[in-house]
Formats: structure tokens, sequence, C-alpha cells
């Protein structure tokens, strides 16, 4: 997790102001990296509750849902499969706007919550409601899974700000904005 941190930190550092762009393209821009982050976390959301479920489950020892497991596999596999349509949206803007440190930062996010993502099949393999010590390992993982992937967005969301600061996007062109992510 920190050498993900340090790489955040250091790409957050080198956001500077281009002048040279227009109003709109900043605002273009932001929409493209905010839709494409916000695709992901639609369907992460979902899974999440899944997530939240099994842990409930395994915290107190009740059976666990074999529905509910087999849905959080297939939402895991909804999220990178959504997580590449949203890296190959970023990059293909990216090639057209060099040097746009939204796109950088968004997919580098990205990029790292797919290797986290990964992480979730192996987590859940092995739960039973007959193996108690496999468990209690899976409700530590996934509690450090979900500190990592909250850190990350945290990095993520201060990255942004910065952006919006030095583009000087006020608060209400970044709910216009956000309000377009969300009614797409």
């Amino acid at each position: 997790m920190k050498k993900y941190t340090i790489l955040l930190f250091i790409i957050m550092q080198f956001i500077s102001c281009n002048s040279s762009k227009s109003e709109s393209n900043v605002d273009e821009n932001c929409y493209i990296a905010l839709k494409a982050v916000s695709d992901v976390f639609k369907v992460y959301d979902e899974r999440n509750k899944c997530l939240s479920q099994l842990l409930n489950e395994v915290r107190t020892e009740k059976n666990i849902d074999t529905k509910n497991v087999e849905k959080i596999e297939r939402l895991s596999k909804e999220i990178n499969k959504q997580i590449t349509l949203s890296l190959k949206s970023i990059k293909n803007k990216e090639i057209d706007n060099k040097d746009e440190e939204i796109f950088i930062v968004s997919s580098n996010y990205l990029s790292k919550v797919k290797e986290l993502e990964n992480e979730i099949p192996l987590l859940i393999k092995d739960v039973s409601d007959n193996n108690p010590s496999i468990n209690l390992k899976l409700k530590k993982s996934i509690s450090e899974y979900c500190t990592e992937v909250t850190q990350l967005g945290n990095l993520y969301h201060n990255a942004m700000n910065r952006y919006y600061k030095i583009h000087n996007m006020s608060d209400k062109k970044l709910d216009s904005i956000e309000n377009a992510v969300e009614k797409n």
C-alpha cells in the first residue's frame, strides 16, 4: 500500500496549471475522468454491500450465504470489466490530450484499484461454514482490502481537488459536472 500511496503522492505533486487550455476542454476532461471512475464505483458499491453481508456472516458465525458469495464473484468480474473499459476510455483521451494530469491520475488510480480487485476472488474462494480459521483470515484480509481502497480513494479525491483548484473550477461548475456524471 505504501508504494501506491507514494506513487499517487508523486503524481499529485506534478499536477500543474496549463493556462492554454480552454475552460470547456478542462470541463470535458473533468467529466470524462469522473465518469470513468464513477462507472466503476457504481458496480463496486453494489459488490461492497455483498462483501459487508459476508463479513457479517463470518463475524457472527452464521451460515455463509453461497448465493451472496457467487454474487460477489460475478460483481468482481463485472468491476474488472468496467475498470478495463474505463481505462481504455481514459487512455484514448490521454492520447488526444498529452500531459493532461487528470487522465494520468485517473488511469493510475483505476490501475491500482484493479490490482487490489484481483485479490477478491482469492480472498473469498475458501470461505465456508466449516472453516472458522479461514473465515477469520478472510475477515482480516477484506478489512485490509477495504482500508487500502479507501486510502487510495482519499488520495484520488485530493488529487482531483488540486486539479479543480489549479483550473479555478468553482463549486457550482464542479457540481454541474458531477450531476451530469450521475445522470449518465
